[in-house]
């Protein structure tokens, strides 16, 4: 009796198991078919962790929610103190980084990581207080969640890409600059294929506002990340019909894989205003990044 019970068991699983498992897709499959140069001198490199990956598929127990807060923590109640703490040492180094931004070092690296560069004035003057954010401390922001210890792409299964590639998706299509697209959806597949990704961030600027347009591969829903504008703004409306017909244009185009896109949901979820005190930390963070060749420097030596 024993034994049959493991005999049947052992067969549900392994009927369960082919089930479930992740499809095998052709890797760069007309990925590459419109650059024959590129197919030739950059060989596919086998997968690794990335066979596994749940990109694309549903979840095993059905789409997940977006939990909302209920009324009790909307609205003007506190229900928790500021959890982001800052100390005195940040706090003078930050006050350091806004100091030199007008200073003769303005024109200095402050933030340095292979081609990514930001100087003490884009750093400065985007973190200071009222300060409007330059796209090129969003770039060297996106590429420090890279280089975090669970930032690669094969471990987060998430890309964050430079802010000029979100600007380039809200322009015109005939406007776009289809070099700098090309490189971001092409070269993106050599971290992790975007189809076997859970979600792509795009961090987007638009009439002088930030926000992030997500592309929920997991869960198959384009999602809207806006502390000011709610989706029914003309804001929203504008920016959310020009983002999605542009991204699935430049998937098609480059990416070639059906995806179902047409099927995807938009999801608007709450997104509070930042306390001040995350531009010290940032500011902070990108500075003393490990690796960074910019010129730490002035700040550890600053004297006001």
């Amino acid at each position: 009796m024993t034994r049959k019970s493991d005999e049947l068991y052992n067969k549900k699983f392994c009927s369960n198991n082919s089930a479930t498992r992740t499809p095998s897709v052709p890797v760069g499959a007309g990925l590459f078919a419109s650059d024959s140069s590129s197919a030739k001198t950059s060989p596919i490199m086998p997968y690794v962790s990335r066979d596994s990956s749940t990109g694309g598929k549903l979840p095993y127990y059905g789409p997940r929610r977006v939990v909302k807060p209920g009324p009790l923590f909307q609205g003007e109640y506190q229900t928790d103190r500021n959890k982001i703490s800052v100390s005195n040492s940040q706090l003078r180094n930050y006050k350091a980084i806004c100091h030199l931004a007008s200073s003769q070092y303005s024109n200095e690296d402050a933030f340095g990581v292979g081609k990514v560069r930001c100087t003490y004035w884009s750093l400065g003057e985007s973190l200071k207080p009222g300060g409007s954010v330059n796209p090129f401390v969003v770039s060297a922001f996106c590429y420090s969640l890279f280089l975090k210890p669970t930032g690669h792409p094969d471990v987060c299964k998430s890309h964050y890409f430079f802010a000029n590639i979100g600007e380039n998706l809200l322009m015109e299509l005939d406007e776009a600059n289809q070099d700098i697209q090309a490189r971001a959806f092409k070269r993106s597949f050599w971290n992790r294929p975007l189809n076997h990704s859970n979600n792509l961030f795009f961090p987007i600027q638009f009439r002088s506002h930030w926000f992030v347009f997500v592309v929920n591969i997991k869960d198959r829903n384009f999602v809207f990340l806006d502390s000011l504008h709610h989706k029914d703004h003309e804001f929203q409306e504008f920016v959310r019909e020009r983002l999605v017909s542009s991204f699935q244009f430049h998937w098609d185009k480059y990416v070639q894989i059906d995806m179902n896109f047409d099927e995807y949901q938009l999801l608007y979820p709450i997104v509070p205003e930042q306390p001040a005190d995350n531009r010290v930390k940032i500011a902070n963070e990108l500075l003393f990044l490990p690796g960074n060749s910019g010129m730490k420097n002035r700040v550890i030596e600053f004297d006001a």
